[in-house]
């Protein structure tokens, strides 16, 4: 299976080849420009809703909306987990340099540099 890296390398390498059709999409982007980004990825998968439903999907997955979502699936499907371990946690850019002690951000760059630079994060 390989490394995170090995993993996102291999659909960067195959999309700069163009042996995939490989749209890649940051989260940075969603939230600084959600409409647009959102748009972008309709048009790479060749679909165009009317921008009423656009909105109307970017409002129920607005952050708030998201962590109602997984407390109420909590009660469900997620009971078993403990409450501590939230997939949605703060929707904020880069928070989990904020998360993480100084040195396990240093680790993960030095680690994954020419990725990390690659897609632009450092």
């Amino acid at each position: 299976f390989g490394s995170w890296s090995q993993h996102v390398n291999s659909w960067i390498m195959a999309q700069q080849q163009n042996k995939a059709r490989i749209l890649v999409v940051k989260y940075e982007h969603l939230h600084a420009a959600t409409v647009q980004t959102l748009e972008q990825i309709l048009a790479f998968l060749n679909l165009a809703p009317e921008p009423e439903a656009v909105l109307t999907a970017i409002q129920n997955n607005r952050f708030q909306n998201m962590q109602r979502k997984e407390n109420k699936a909590r009660q469900t499907i997620y009971k078993q987990y403990p409450r501590e371990m939230n997939f949605i946690r703060q929707g904020t850019v880069r928070g989990w340099k904020n998360r993480l002690t100084s040195q396990q951000v240093q680790r993960i760059e030095n680690s994954f540099r020419n990725l990390l630079t690659n897609l632009e994060y450092l």
